[in-house]
């Protein structure tokens, strides 16, 4: 497929003038890639992409993707329009104009995504809650799961509306050097929430229950299982919070996907952050399928990053 793209910064447009761009790593998040359909959905992402830039000083891209080939001179004409349709929003939300560029393209949305955050050395790729594909690809994964399979950026899938800051945060670990790198990105995202640092283990037990094991044996080799985790956490946070107020360690017995889901909704997290690869070095989600079983259950937004990926 053809692919077309424009862009326009909005005081460029606002008053004729050229505006340099912010040089990167003046923060730990200095650029920010909103992507919008006009959707509800994409709404709450543009929101939420403006707070995270007025918090944190970062540049602000908002992109509109043509998924049919539309010509050069079609998108040029367009964008114009973009802009001065998102001019009301921007104002409300309080982003500085300076800061803001509006781009669109044509291609597939997802490659296309990926393809503008790498351009523009984007550190956050943020997108809304969409809903299944009417015709899903082979692997029935949604516009997210795609960004997520081709991209090399931490993704903000946003489900929830809100102009304030993120205030209470969860991060399923298992201890493995991602888990880490999660951690770190979402303190850095959000550096005055609480965080609950959780970690689920199942252990042999159910295996255990199978055979002739005595239940006392079994009770045995839980409570020490979970004195093994107590202790992997607190190492774990020692090398990541430093002391930090407000980093809570939790260890849950119990299915990772079911245990996420119930601290996430009884802790009422504005955010979920995950990792796609865990201790076994599978090119999988973090606990198999855990970080897709969190983008698509829970009801808080998520970040997810991906092993090997670009950090925050």
């Amino acid at each position: 497929m053809k692919q077309s793209t424009e862009s326009i910064n909005f005081l460029e447009m606002e008053r004729g003038i050229h505006v340099p761009r912010r040089r990167p790593g003046l923060t730990a998040l200095s650029s920010i890639l909103v992507a919008t359909d006009f959707s509800p959905r994409a709404e709450r992402a543009l929101l939420r992409a403006a707070q995270l830039a007025m918090e944190h000083q970062a540049t602000l891209e908002i992109l509109h993707v043509h998924e049919r080939w539309c010509g050069h001179k079609v998108v040029k004409h367009c964008v114009s329009d973009l802009a001065l349709e998102l001019r009301p929003r921007l104002a409300k939300y309080a982003v500085q104009p300076e800061r803001v560029s509006i781009s669109q393209a044509s291609g597939k949305p997802a490659s296309e995504i990926v393809r503008h955050a790498r351009k523009g050395a984007s550190n956050l790729i943020v997108v809304g809650d969409h809903e299944r594909k009417l015709l899903a690809d082979a692997f029935g994964r949604t516009t997210a799961e795609d960004i997520l399979a081709y991209g090399d950026r931490p993704l903000l899938v946003v489900k929830r509306s809100g102009r304030s800051r993120y205030r209470r945060v969860l991060v399923p670990v298992d201890f493995s050097e991602n888990s880490r790198s999660v951690l770190r990105a979402a303190l850095r995202l959000a550096p005055e929430a609480e965080f609950n640092v959780l970690h689920c283990y199942e252990g042999i037990e159910r295996q255990l229950l199978r055979t002739d094991v005595p239940p006392s044996e079994i009770m045995r080799y839980r409570r020490e299982f979970a004195r093994k985790a107590r202790q992997e956490m607190k190492a774990f946070l020692d090398t990541v919070g430093h002391g930090r107020k407000g980093l809570i360690g939790g260890i849950w017995f119990g299915r990772a996907p079911h245990v996420i889901t119930m601290v996430a909704k009884r802790m009422r997290a504005d955010l979920v952050a995950v990792g796609t690869e865990g201790r076994t070095g599978l090119p999988r989600i973090l606990f198999g399928s855990v970080a897709k079983h969190v983008m698509r259950q829970v009801d808080s937004d998520v970040l997810v990053m991906r092993s090997g990926g670009r950090a925050l």
